[in-house]
């Protein structure tokens, strides 16, 4: 049984001053099939999601807690950029130019049966990720973090727990299958979704222009491989994304209709006056951790040069004509022989595009160890494309195997299809091509790739200061622990580990929680709302000491076993053993944050009691005189 003090986490976690983290996560859509049973899709996501409650409780952590929806307001992009900066500080509605409503830091404790109702089927887990239904498919929704590694990570955990959950709720008689693909081959997709916090500075528009070319040609070290050809696969073949024959418009709101390239959600889950979140939904859901590293890492590097340095010139010049029509031009052709149409008329490669995008970032100086090692792995990755183009060849490179999810796809099926003498029309071709991404215990064949040692090491990765390194347990198997860790804790370098420690510590406490808030159950007529508004905020290095004392003494006044019982009415508490100094106001930098916090000034005060349940009597974090938050920038 896991405990719930982690005693890997013995370094002390630093941020290399020289670099400013972008704080990324991925959200992974799984396909969902229940085969001996009659449980429709919606029916069989919910019983998977809630069989998390059995797998956390037998590995002796909690259950997951309600998710709360308080201040989510998804906006367009183009509307919250037209907005003065005097507006953005007034939360001034970008569409209704009224001002935006309260989110009161006061919260009315629900009913058993409402709590129970607002529950269902959406938790917040104690790693700090989200694992809910979304569109009748169990989606995992990874927590922040400021590391492509430990978000590669945080992804492979996810797709542990959602395979253990379907295998838990798929006992006989249901048979619950799940895999991790982008689209069931008869017209329907659901995405893999990346996020990546921006400054506000840079204009969306200055954005699309610079990344637009680099996400239609991305496909090529990131895309997944699909067998079919067109949204219903009514043609046969092999092409590289799952995504690109679903792309309808170059930029737009929406996600599940006229999917574009560039999604222009303005949601930041934090101050918009300071961030966006650069939501792209085109990317595929790949099984190898190396292709989900490498474009995490590397999409994170293109982002953050545009972010602090503008769009460059070699990249104005790249404009597609037709950037749609690109994206399936790209992941149709396997052999990189065909010319894309520029805007000025000129015709490039695939791979000459995605040169220019390498010319730029490593011109770039100030990247970090594992950044740097993942421009020499994309630049070696595109020039070998480049050479089996010049070589003539007529089937992708093998030796990308490894790296390359699409080439081993590719490599894996046609092989089969070759010795049965089928074609990629055949019911083999499909069922091979499924049979890829099936999460279920020994039917995956990239599970079987990974296990037999076929793909990259993912332990020849630099591992950051950043992130924790594992002490006890054998360093050159670094990523291991890394995947281990974030199946039962949240990250530590955002506010990902605050909101996960209070889950994880004091479940009974904590009614419900959001990327940018949780809520605390301190025993008065109302709950209190924290505004989590900085995600470098509430990481472990400011606050780790803190929530350690105080969940060590709650847990010296537990009764052996009942860590996680029930909570006791307020009324029913004694009185108050010590108290604990834990936060700083928000609204100010991590830096005035950390000097707060050197010299022990706190606003908050976290009280034990007597019996079964830590109490927070107190935990006052914005000014005494504010009355909410507002929707727009979280501000108090």
């Amino acid at each position: 049984m896991t405990s719930l003090a982690n005693p890997r986490r013995t370094r002390a976690l630093r941020v290399d001053p020289r670099t400013c983290p972008v704080v990324m996560g991925i959200e992974t859509e799984y396909g969902i099939l229940a085969t001996k049973s009659p449980l429709d899709v919606q029916k069989a996501s919910e019983v998977v999601v809630d069989a998390y409650e059995q797998i956390a409780h037998k590995n002796g952590m909690p259950g997951g807690i309600r998710w709360d929806y308080s201040g989510e307001r998804p906006l367009d992009t183009n509307a919250a950029d037209d907005l003065r900066p005097e507006e953005v500080a007034a939360d001034i509605d970008p569409v209704t130019r009224k001002q935006l409503p309260v989110m009161p830091l006061e919260v009315v404790r629900l009913s058993q049966q409402e709590e129970k109702f607002q529950r269902a089927h959406n938790l917040a887990l104690p790693n700090g990720a989200r694992f809910y239904v979304d569109h009748s498919h169990p989606e995992y929704a990874c927590p922040e973090t400021t590391s492509a590694l430990y978000a590669t990570a945080c992804d492979v955990a996810g797709e542990r727990i959602v395979a253990e959950a379907a295998a838990l709720a798929g006992a006989s008689p249901n048979d619950i299958r799940v895999f991790k693909n982008n689209t069931d081959g008869q017209g329907q997709a659901y995405g893999c979704h990346e996020n990546y916090l921006l400054s506000r500075k840079t204009t969306i528009d200055d954005l699309i222009d610079s990344v637009v070319p680099f996400f239609v040609t991305r496909p090529l070290f990131a895309g997944a491989g699909r067998v079919g050809i067109g949204t219903h696969s009514q043609e046969g073949g092999f092409q590289i994304s799952q995504r690109a024959d679903f792309v309808e418009i170059i930029r737009g709101l929406h996600t599940t209709v006229n999917r574009p390239i560039i999604n222009t959600r303005d949601e930041p889950h934090s101050s918009p006056d300071k961030y966006r979140r650069f939501h792209y939904i085109g990317g595929d859901a790949t099984c190898f951790p190396f292709a989900t590293w490498l474009r995490l890492c590397v999409t994170s590097m293109v982002l953050r040069l545009v972010d602090e340095r503008g769009m460059p010139n070699r990249w104005r010049k790249l404009r597609l004509a037709d950037p749609v029509e690109a994206c399936r031009t790209v992941s149709r052709d396997l052999c990189g022989r065909e010319k894309l149409e520029l805007e000025d008329g000129r015709k490039l490669y695939a791979t000459q595009i995605q040169l220019e995008y390498i010319h730029e970032v490593a011109n770039c100086q100030h990247w970090n160890q594992e950044e740097l090692f993942a421009l020499q792995q994309w630049q070696q990755i595109i020039h070998t494309l480049c050479n089996a183009r010049e070589a003539d060849k007529c089937e992708p490179p093998a030796e990308l195997a490894d790296r390359v999810e699409w080439v081993a796809r590719h490599q894996l099926i046609s092989t089969y299809l070759m010795r049965n003498d089928k074609d990629w029309n055949s019911d083999l071709a499909k069922q091979l091509d499924l049979r890829w991404c099936d999460l279920t215990e020994g039917q995956g064949l990239a599970a079987a790739l990974i296990k037999a040692g076929r793909t990259y090491d993912m332990n020849l990765i630099p591992l950051l200061d950043e992130v924790f390194v594992d002490s006890v347990l054998d360093a050159d198997r670094h990523f291991d622990a890394l995947v281990e860790d974030a199946r039962y804790y949240a990250p530590p370098t955002t506010r990902a580990y605050f909101r996960g420690e209070l889950i994880r510590h004091f479940p009974g406490l904590i009614p419900a929680a959001s990327w940018h808030s949780i809520v605390i159950d301190h025993g008065d007529e109302y709950c209190k709302r924290i505004c989590l508004a900085d995600p470098l905020q509430w990481t472990q290095r400011l606050v780790g000491d803190v929530v350690e004392e105080a969940s060590e003494k709650h847990r010296a006044t537990q009764p052996k076993g009942e860590l996680h019982a029930a909570k006791t009415p307020a009324s029913a508490t004694s009185s108050s053993i010590n108290e604990l100094k834990d936060a700083q106001e928000l609204g100010q930098d991590s830096g005035e944050l950390r000097d707060q916090l050197g010299s022990k000034a706190a606003s908050a005060q976290v009280t034990h009691t007597v019996g079964t349940q830590l109490v927070v009597e107190k935990l006052t974090l914005a000014p005494r005189e504010s009355k909410g938050i507002r929707y727009g920038n979280l501000s108090y």
